[in-house]
């Protein structure tokens, strides 16, 4: 159990519907038992029609209060309804949407609250609470009901933003490639709610901001394990740049733990009592029952509910069949009914579940040997900790990921039918219920009691689980607890106070090793507990390492894993505390240092040893630490500087201070705090300088607020500032991201009227939105513009590039041809060797074998070939049959050099 060092409050907002609320609630149990309870205060936001969720966690943990907001009308949503689950799935982004409208309500409690919460879990489709909690000082953290691969492929949509070039082909295929193993699901099979995505809708650009707002969070809960997704929450920790993600499931009512009861009311009531429904589960044989269940959303057509009944009646296998019965606007649409005399025809082989089902109690008994299931991500973990074979018919959301984890990586499932119009055909499907009990055990049966084994074992203590549960309380307490003691400790620096030990934030890696100087790479493959002792080396024989200096090893810091980054710049302190180091300047550059690693715990450590030596703390000093505090996205203990210093005689707030701030949360892509900042700046008596709008405009255009980046840009010119490149390529990129052709188009040229010339950055946004969009003579007359202002040889390559890339992707060989002759007139050759492979693709494709001779021999006398690209070649050749050309490539190769 984790003991908290100081007292803390947490609010829990649930999002209401079955598959969200049911596992945070979960998640809020285990909470509460894994802090200590006396010191943790946990309120959990609800409506009223949802408060009754909340009975068992209120009556287990009296700490723990509701906080009931009355529900926000929405014109899609009848008024007696609160949850997902008495609406069709096709309301989910209204429901979204009107939740959206208690951030003022919220933010008032905040306000007016003797203790607020320091921090606010929330589900993901509640991301908007991302920039409530920045504007009130709390730690955000997202949790994720779906599981890491799912969670992972969603991000990764609302980033990359993937459209389909042609609205009709629904079994386009969008590629993962970024991903672990690199998944690819049809158009069909993605997210729906991506899909009804229209670029420009309010509301549809509210759930895009919702999901970017959850990458930027403080931290992440997932309700997974490490043994089931490792590589999965591995990668969302590449994608929310910290290692503040944690795997904590699975997270449900396990019988080793819990009573079974407990479970059976957790999501509303059902047609059979559970006594009723053990006793006959008692009178089966071990394994040899088929539970089917699709969930708390998923309402079966007519004919998918008689193809269903039909497969279990062929089959001939006992069975649990429990049916979600049709909600408003379902009856009329023919939905949900069963089959006229079914239930009697196999009265003596099954049960037919009306309502909500206890499946925890069900699938965690003996009787129970496989679950045919629509793959939703609770039914998923049951099953696992039940170790029950799963039979998979995903229908929307996640599930057809879900699918993809269990039955091709995992090997834990088989394939029984698939998308939410689809009629199972019943031979077939009787055909997998029967193998699935059937007395031959399967490779699936075998995979999922071994998952069973590692799930039950990541939530016991010591459990990899349990020990995120305990990690995320500590790390979620320590930034309160850096903020409470930093105020304490600084307001006693004139009493000469001790330091204090801090947990270190881990960074993005940005920049390569020199290949000057061999010890960076040397430090990169030590084990931490070698590097201080290395360095010490370095520098006492100098005569080993002749590159070696401090700004060498600096240069390639960020390269360094955030352990190793951290003990360079502490044995660097040391050596300056060793040597009694008295210079200002030394200490301050340090900081900022730290700031770059993104370690606000070493910056504290520097200012503390500055302090004991000494030296005294100064306005600058105070900007340097909230610079490393707000690079490590501590934004609290930030603030609590700032109000060090307002309090202060010796180092009050400066430009300075208020322009660390505004560059801190445009970082941060917080544009709420950052215009709050710059208001704030202007309010102190301080003008906006070059660097104050360059972080305003590209935060905005890094949250995606457009307009406000366009409204800051008109205040730059009635100032009279003359914008910068950075402001400029910020700016071009919202208009390229909006897919603004004519605006695009008069930016470039006014910029070239005024400036004269435009930036490669500039180039390159332009040319990659003409490239997706196929805008050729958009292209064309790029180039030609470039040409004629006398652009730099780096921008006329760019442009040269994107329209030899472009005709080579339409196969246009004849404009490929023109293009790349008048690229080479103009003094100018390939870029790279990706640019030289597009155009030998486009020769192969035509099949015109000739013209690639006389392109390759052009090409050579200014592009040396790439190993690449000679492999290329080699494979294109050989799968034409054309031994010759095969052979001169080959000794192409080997004159070249290129092995």
């Amino acid at each position: 159990m984790a003991t908290l060092r100081c007292s803390s409050h947490i609010l829990v907002f649930p999002f209401p519907a079955q598959g969200h609320i049911i596992p945070l609630l979960d998640f809020t149990h285990r909470l509460a038992l894994t802090a200590t309870a006396i010191d943790l205060t946990i309120t959990v936001l609800v409506t009223p029609k949802n408060l009754p969720f909340l009975t068992q966690l209120l009556a287990a943990h009296p700490r723990i209060q509701p906080l009931v907001f009355p529900f926000p009308p929405h014109p899609s949503i009848p008024s007696a309804v609160e949850n997902l689950k008495d609406l069709p799935q096709r309301c989910l982004p209204a429901l979204m949407h009107t939740l959206g409208q208690l951030y003022h309500p919220l933010l008032s409690w905040f306000q007016s609250h003797p203790s607020p919460p320091s921090a606010i879990v929330s589900d993901m489709f509640l991301g908007w609470t991302q920039r409530l909690a920045s504007r009130v000082g709390a730690k955000h953290i997202v949790f994720s009901p779906s599981g890491g691969m799912a969670l992972s492929v969603l991000y990764s949509l609302w980033m990359e933003l993937p459209r389909l070039d042609d609205p009709r082909d629904q079994t386009a295929v969008v590629s993962f490639d970024k991903l672990p193993n690199c998944p690819k699901y049809p158009w069909w099979q993605i997210s729906g709610l991506y899909r009804a995505c229209v670029e420009g809708d309010p509301a549809m650009e509210f759930i895009k901001d919702i999901f970017h707002a959850n990458i930027q969070s403080w931290g992440l809960v997932v309700n997974s394990f490490n043994q089931l997704e490792r590589p999965y929450i591995d990668h969302l920790k590449r994608v929310m740049g910290c290692d503040r993600v944690w795997a904590v499931g699975p997270l449900l009512p396990l019988h080793d733990h819990d009573d079974l009861t407990v479970a059976v009311h957790r999501g509303g009531s059902s047609s059979v009592p559970l006594d009723h429904l053990l006793t006959w589960l008692d009178g089966c044989e071990d394994g040899e029952v088929v539970y089917v269940c699709f969930g708390s959303q998923v309402v079966l057509t007519n004919d998918q509910m008689a193809g269903v009944a039909s497969g279990l009646e062929k089959s001939g296998v006992r069975f649990i069949w429990s049916i979600k019965e049709p909600s408003v606007g379902h009856v009329e649409e023919n939905y949900g009914m069963i089959p006229n005399g079914f239930e009697d025809r196999v009265a003596n082989n099954g049960l037919v579940i009306r309502g909500w089902a206890p499946q925890v109690a069900i699938l965690s008994h003996r009787a129970v040997g496989a679950f045919l299931t629509h793959c939703g991500w609770n039914s998923v973990l049951e099953a696992v900790v039940a170790g029950v074979t799963m039979l998979t018919w995903p229908f929307g959301a996640d599930q057809f990921v879900d699918q993809t984890l269990l039955v091709e990586e995992l090997k834990v499932g088989k394939k029984a039918c698939e998308g939410p119009q689809t009629v199972p055909k019943p031979e077939e499907l009787a055909r997998v219920l029967a193998e699935s009990v059937s007395r031959e055990k399967g490779v699936e049966r075998k995979g999922v009691m071994e998952l069973r084994k590692a799930a039950l074992e990541a939530v016991r203590e010591g459990g990899s689980s349990a020990q995120d549960m305990e990690e995320m309380v500590k790390q979620q307490t320590g930034g309160r607890t850096m903020a409470f003691l930093c105020k304490g400790f600084l307001r006693a620096v004139a009493k000469r106070g001790l330091s204090s030990q801090f947990v270190q934030t881990p960074f993005k890696s940005q920049r390569s090793l020199s290949s000057l100087d061999p010890l960076p790479n040397k430090l990169l493959q030590l084990p931490s507990s070698l590097i201080k002792s290395t360095l010490d080396s370095a520098t006492r024989f100098p005569q080993d390492n002749p590159h070696f200096s401090w700004d060498s090893l600096l240069s390639c810091l960020p390269s360094l894993s955030p352990d190793k980054a951290r003990l360079v710049l502490e044995w660097k302190l040391e050596k300056m505390l060793k040597g009694n180091e008295r210079d200002y300047d030394q200490y301050l550059y340090l900081m900022s240092l730290c700031a770059k690693i993104r370690n606000a715990s070493l910056a504290m450590h520097v200012f503390t040893s500055m302090e004991v030596h000494g030296i005294k703390p100064t306005t600058s000093l105070f900007n340097s630490l909230i610079h490393s505090c707000l690079s490590s996205k501590d934004s609290i203990t930030a603030l609590s500087l700032f109000e060090i210093m307002q309090s202060s005689k010796d180092y009050k707030p400066n430009d300075e201070t208020y322009e660390t701030f505004i560059i801190g949360f445009s970082s941060l892509g917080n544009t709420d705090a950052m215009k709050s900042w710059y208001s704030a700046k202007k309010a102190a008596g301080y003008c906006a300088t070059l660097q104050t709008y360059e972080s305003l405009v590209s935060g905005c255009i890094k949250a995606r607020e457009f307009d406000g980046a366009d409204r800051f840009y008109d205040e730059i010119k009635s100032t009279g500032i003359m914008p910068s490149e950075t402001i400029l390529e910020n700016l071009l990129e919202g208009f390229c991201r909006r897919r603004r052709f004519n605006q695009v188009k008069e930016f470039i040229k006014s910029c070239l009227e005024v400036w004269q010339e435009i930036s490669v950055k500039m180039a390159e946004k332009v040319v990659g939105l003409y490239s997706e969009h196929g805008k050729v003579e958009e292209m064309e007359e790029l180039l030609s513009t470039v040409v004629e202002s006398g652009q730099a040889v780096t921008v006329l390559s760019q442009v040269n590039s994107g329209i030899i890339r472009m005709y080579a992707t339409l196969n246009r060989l004849d404009d490929v041809e023109y293009s790349v002759g008048r690229m080479l007139k103009q003094g100018l050759s390939f870029r790279c060797a990706n640019d030289v492979e597009k155009v030998i693709c486009c020769y192969f494709r035509e099949e015109a074998y000739d013209r690639l001779d006389l392109f390759l021999e052009h090409i050579k006398r200014s592009h040396n070939l790439t190993k690449s690209t000679y492999d290329l070649l080699v494979a294109g050749y050989r799968r034409a049959g054309l031994s010759q050309r095969l052979d001169t490539v080959i000794k192409d190769m080997e004159l070249a050099g290129v092995r």
